[in-house]
């Protein structure tokens, strides 16, 4: 009788065990599939990013920012810190010219502003590098 029981109890955490990975596995395949779409999704608006004229990166930026994550809001919240920062810069330095061509005694003014800007273009420089080694290693990660 003991050893019925015993059989029944292997048997039963066979079939259990046997499920458990096939379940286990099939989670894992469509969890590979989510992380591969979040990052298609992601990365296809950091390329946007990456792509766009220095005053156009606003609406990307936006588009960035307002992105939903689950796996992969390291590289969502990087790439939009880094492009933030670099798109501030170069707002800045738009204003600056702008100003600089219409009146020339706001000098002292815009040599401030654009002290500004270049601190932040330096800052931002190695944030986008940052950005693109993630974005590389999750490239190289989800190659066939």
């Amino acid at each position: 009788m003991i050893i019925s029981d015993l059989r029944w109890i292997l048997i039963r955490s066979g079939v259990l065990l046997c499920g458990l990975l096939v379940g286990c596995s099939k989670l894992t395949l469509e969890s590979d599939v989510t992380f591969k779409q979040e990052f298609v999704r992601l990365n296809s608006l950091v390329l946007a990013l990456q792509r766009a004229n220095h005053l156009e990166k606003e609406a990307p930026l936006a588009a960035l920012k307002q992105s939903q994550c689950r796996s992969l809001c390291d590289f969502r919240d990087s790439c939009q810190h880094a492009f933030a920062l670099h798109v501030s810069a170069l707002q800045r330095l738009s204003d600056v010219r702008k100003r600089l061509t219409h009146t020339q005694n706001d000098a002292s003014s815009a040599h401030a502003e654009l002290n500004v800007a270049q601190s932040e273009l330096s800052r931002a420089q190695p944030l986008l590098m940052e950005c693109a080694a993630i974005q590389g290693q999750l490239e190289r990660k989800l190659a066939p």
